[in-house]
């Protein structure tokens, strides 16, 4: 089985990679595609897999044709990051995206594992989620990546030998993440010692999973062909943000001052989210 792998050099793809390599690369080639060679080389799998570096929105290449016609494609490719709230992820990298998985799937694509999906789909709804509740997204980016699932849906449902799996990220924290991320920055003012960390009250209850287990189960996903639709990669336990300052800190055996209250909440995000992951389970992968 030929497995391409958008988005490699990103955050979480770097580490699907590293996962597919190292428990479920075994009779499989490994095709790996970002547009940074530069990231790609600084990688612990560079060697181990056929590495390309390409822009998948270029429209004068065949893509389907560049990568030796792939069996299964585990997408993490958006651009427009970390800005979620650009209009552009709606008025332009939708139909980019659209018209590069329409293509693949024409062309023979039998498989595609889209892993870049996001809780936020299911909009300011609070409590745990299950894939079949209604997606309510708020944000010029969910908006898009919950219109292209629902286009890509119908696509597969005329696509004879194509099967669909929709990967809703909760959230993803570990090695590699965006810097302006809360645990990052957390992580960061502790290594600084700094002597006070500003913040929320921290009530808020979200599902963090580490990615390293999260690119584990997208990796097993890719190979399972009757896991179709939507599927949480979430831990399925509600944990405030204060629970996980407060545990990162005890973790690194830090002392730092978390100043509660400094910020509000957002009124953009609910206060309470987290994932059911039963359907993934019921898989027993």
């Amino acid at each position: 089985m030929r497995i391409l792998i958008t988005g490699a050099t990103g955050f979480i793809g770097n580490h699907v990679v590293t996962e597919l390599v190292k428990s479920h690369g075994s009779g499989n080639e490994i095709v790996a595609t970002s547009t940074s060679l530069e990231k790609a080389r600084k990688t612990s799998w560079y060697s181990d897999v056929e590495y390309m570096a390409h822009d998948i929105y270029d429209r004068t290449v065949d893509p389907y044709e560049l990568f030796n016609k792939p069996d299964v494609l585990i997408h993490l490719a958006w651009s427009g990051f970390p800005n979620y709230t650009q209009a552009s992820h709606f008025e332009h990298v939708l139909f980019e995206e659209y018209r590069f998985h329409k293509h693949m799937i024409a062309s023979g694509l039998k498989r595609l594992v889209y892993a870049g999906g996001t809780y936020a789909e299911y909009g300011n709804h609070d409590g745990c989620m299950k894939e079949e509740a209604l997606s309510a997204p708020t944000t010029p980016y969910s908006i898009a990546k919950d219109t292209l699932r629902k286009m890509l849906a119908l696509l597969a449902q005329d696509a004879t030998g194509f099967s669909l799996c929709w990967c809703r990220l909760f959230n993803v924290y570990g090695e590699g993440q965006n810097k302006g991320t809360f645990l990052a920055q957390l992580i960061s003012a502790i290594k600084n010692n700094e002597k006070s960390f500003n913040m929320s009250a921290g009530e808020q209850l979200r599902d963090f999973i580490p990615v390293v287990v999260a690119a584990d189960r997208i990796a097993k996903l890719a190979a399972v062909t009757e896991a179709e639709g939507i599927y949480n990669i979430c831990s399925g336990t509600p944990t405030s943000l204060r629970t996980l300052a407060e545990t990162t800190i005890e973790r690194m055996n830090a002392s730092i001052h978390l100043n509660l209250g400094h910020y509000p909440y957002n009124t953009h995000e609910p206060m309470a989210i987290w994932g059911d992951g039963t359907k993934y389970a019921d898989l027993q992968l």
